[in-house]
């Protein structure tokens, strides 16, 4: 029992415990100090930071919003196969739910990890060959992770799916920190908080979709009960 919420189910207090952290986070960012501006949008009248951002999106639409929607599917896939994950085993290959969570739970905290720090590695380690190798980085390493998206749901051995369903993780998780540097370089100085918090909205937004349209898929296509692996490929 919780004071002003109620009584709680155990799952319930997990997302509590994880969100605390937070408020600590929050403080802490709350007291940096703003770093002294060295650019500014060189425009006619000043319009201001709301003003010189639609200004930079109408300048740059192809880059931004190709950009914008190809992390945003990367960002898809990898929410729809983390929610499918678990019918998928328990359905398809009979797993207990507790063992596809300590499974599931092995591989991400291992390869989502290693996706971040090894695309930014990477990435600036090829900074000086030009910016726009930030950007083949994030290609290549979401062409792997449709790869390993296509074959997971569909290998018969589960330790095999358990391992593809990393590498897809590993590999799809790249473009979320890569994504946003290679904006740093096109994105002046003023205005790259608001262009970053747009990138993330729209990544979060179409990753969203990822869920639904696997259920969507599998209840249309194939409505039984192994169906789920189809549509997860789909």
């Amino acid at each position: 029992h919780v004071p002003v919420l109620g009584t709680l189910h155990p799952w319930q207090m997990v997302f509590i415990l994880l969100a605390l952290p937070g408020f600590v986070v929050a403080g802490i960012v709350a007291v940096m100090p703003e770093p002294m501006r060295k650019t500014r949008v060189a425009v006619k009248g000043d319009p201001g930071p709301t003003g010189a951002v639609g200004l930079f999106y109408r300048n740059n639409k192809a880059l931004l919003s190709l950009h914008h929607i190809a992390t945003g599917l990367s960002s898809m896939v990898l929410l729809g196969g983390y929610s499918w994950i678990a019918p998928l085993l328990t359905r398809v290959h009979g797993w207990e739910v507790e063992t596809v969570g300590y499974a599931v739970g092995l591989v991400s905290i291992v390869g989502a990890p290693i996706g971040l720090l090894s695309g930014g590695a990477l990435g600036d380690r090829l900074l000086e060959r030009g910016p726009h190798l930030r950007l083949v980085i994030c290609a290549i390493s979401v062409a792997i992770a449709a790869i390993a998206g296509l074959a997971y749901p569909l290998l018969g051995d589960s330790r095999l799916v358990v391992l593809s369903f990393g590498a897809m993780v590993m590999f799809a998780t790249v473009p979320v920190g890569v994504g946003n540097a290679a904006l740093q370089h096109v994105v002046p100085g003023e205005i790259r908080g608001r262009v970053s918090a747009i990138y993330y909205l729209c990544m979060s937004g179409v990753g969203m979709l990822g869920p639904t349209l696997i259920a969507g898929t599998s209840d249309i296509f194939f409505p039984f009960s192994t169906g789920i692996a189809y549509s997860i490929a789909v």
